[in-house]
């Protein structure tokens, strides 16, 4: 696994937000690369132009300060669909190795230190892991899309304690952002392959709700309805296929600050949204056409 020497190469759609700030801060000093106006409550940030010379891009280092992972050597060491990895705040290195569904910790040096889960049905075990997240203080959470929930374990790797979920409609859950009052953001996508609904060929982009969930599990509260992922019907003599167009749209999420920010893909432009779902601010670069030519 590499580590960068800056800050990670993200979606462009959430790089947008750091790219409108930066903007705003230089046109506090008479720079007309933003404007910035309220409606009804509303921040609305608009830039037109790039702030930063040339040179001053972000970037990543070519050298990684970190590599671990060997072709020939322990199991440990060994990778097999790595499905996510976070660095914890006092440096250790927790990697999520899908194809064997283990969470494996390694010191910030890149030495093994432990590991735990495995496939099965039992209360320490994991059908399909796809997330790993820090809930702070000892905790990790583990999702677990195979039977959709979250397992929560302590950093030795002894279990705390799970919960299993049940989206409200057809749709299907998707991925898991923890929130900073101790609950949960819940993504949830539609498409064709969770409703067909009998659309005809194309490309179709249902809608799906994005939840907020306690760590108990026992509420699931909707805070919005958003565009889910492009899927696509075709013909092939005949026979009608379902599958994912070319440079398909999707809707991307991130929480922090005690906000919840969306990018639809529909335009360059982010949502700044409080836990209750309603709108705070929206980050815009406008007149940009994002079609493929």
């Amino acid at each position: 696994m590499k580590s960068p020497s800056r800050h990670p190469l993200l979606p462009l759609l959430l790089l947008s937000l750091p790219l409108v700030h930066s903007a705003g801060c230089s046109g506090g000093g008479g720079s007309s690369a933003y404007s910035a106006t309220d409606s009804a409550g509303v921040r609305i940030i608009e830039t037109r132009q790039l702030t930063w010379e040339a040179g001053e891009e972000w970037s990543v280092s070519p050298e990684p300060l970190l590599e671990i992972g060997e072709r020939d050597g322990e199991d440990p060491y060994q990778f097999f669909q790595l499905a996510g990895g976070l660095r914890l705040p006092d440096g250790r290195i927790v990697v999520l190795n899908s194809g064997s569904t283990q969470i494996r910790i390694f010191s910030g040096d890149g030495r093994f230190l432990t590991e735990f889960g495995g496939q099965g049905d039992g209360p320490e075990e994991f059908r399909a892991v796809s997330a790993v997240k820090y809930l702070g203080g000892d905790t990790l959470l583990i999702w677990d899309v195979g039977r959709p929930g979250f397992s929560l374990f302590n950093l030795s790797g002894d279990f705390i304690g799970s919960q299993r979920l049940t989206p409200p409609g057809t749709e299907r859950f998707s991925t898991v952002h923890p929130l900073a009052d101790d609950r949960l953001l819940l993504t949830t996508y539609a498409s064709l392959l969770t409703e067909f609904a009998g659309q005809g060929v194309g490309i179709h982009r249902d809608r799906a709700p994005l939840l907020v969930a306690s760590l108990d599990g026992d509420a699931l509260d909707t805070i919005g309805v958003f565009p889910s992922v492009e899927t696509m019907i075709m013909e092939f003599g005949g026979t009608t296929g379902i599958g994912a167009p070319p440079f398909l749209k999707s809707t991307y999420f991130g929480v922090g600050n005690g906000s919840v920010y969306v990018g639809t893909a529909e335009n360059l432009e982010v949502s700044v949204l409080d836990t209750k779902g309603d709108l705070k601010a929206l980050f815009r670069y406008p007149d940009i056409d994002l079609s493929v030519q």
